[in-house]
């Protein structure tokens, strides 16, 4: 009788071991429902601080990011991030005699890590991340005095540094609702022999998809 009770025992605790990893595997795969994140972000990045310039001479950007993840662990939480991104700022001064604008687009090409921290078992998540990578600044301004009129324009090319923190909730596993409130990408452009920095604080919203 205690061989069966034993045995009995034995092939519980076994069955139970065998069963955890399919459990955790099934709560891993109900948070996410692929590897793949797909995300269109938008929102707008205000100028915090110019190196050798004045802030308020730089206007408020639009900002669109087209955002692809993978996961790189079974879980699901950690990511590798590739954020497509671009800022478009407009400003313009004067009146109908004389007038200046000035016309700014970046391009973003970075690549980071994201990791998503749950929050019970709600589908919120807390989303750290760091991304790094190119940026292109491409300027054109413009003047005019009565008649006459002088443009000029060009491009600055530099790298980008980026901590962000978003928080995302996950519906059903596959879409995706959320909100970036901290963002502080710090721009470092070659301008002629110097290294100029800039940085902004950035907050967007978004959707997106998981496959």
């Amino acid at each position: 009788m205690q061989r069966w009770v034993r045995s009995l025992l034995l092939c519980a605790l076994a069955t139970l071991a065998l069963a955890a990893p399919a459990r955790a595997a099934t709560a891993y795969g109900d948070e996410k429902s692929g590897p793949v994140m797909l995300n269109l972000k938008g929102g707008a990045s205000i100028p915090l601080y110019v190196q050798g310039g004045d802030r308020d001479n730089l206007p408020t950007s639009g900002v669109l990011q087209l955002e692809l993840g993978f996961a790189l662990d079974r879980e699901r939480r950690a990511y590798l991030v590739v954020p497509l991104e671009a800022h478009i700022g407009v400003r313009s001064t004067g009146n109908d005699a004389a007038s200046a604008s000035l016309t700014f687009a970046r391009l973003l090409l970075p690549v980071g890590f994201q990791y998503d921290i749950p929050l019970g078992r709600s589908g919120l998540f807390l989303s750290p991340r760091i991304s790094a990578g190119y940026v292109a600044y491409i300027t054109r301004g413009m003047a005019s005095l009565g008649s006459a009129s002088i443009s000029a324009e060009g491009t600055r090319h530099g790298g980008v540094i980026a901590p962000e923190l978003g928080l995302k909730y996950v519906v059903n596993g596959r879409f995706n609702i959320g909100i970036e409130p901290f963002s502080l990408p710090i721009f470092l452009l070659k301008d002629d022999d110097d290294l100029r920095v800039l940085i902004d604080y950035r907050i967007c919203g978004y959707v997106g998809v998981n496959f």
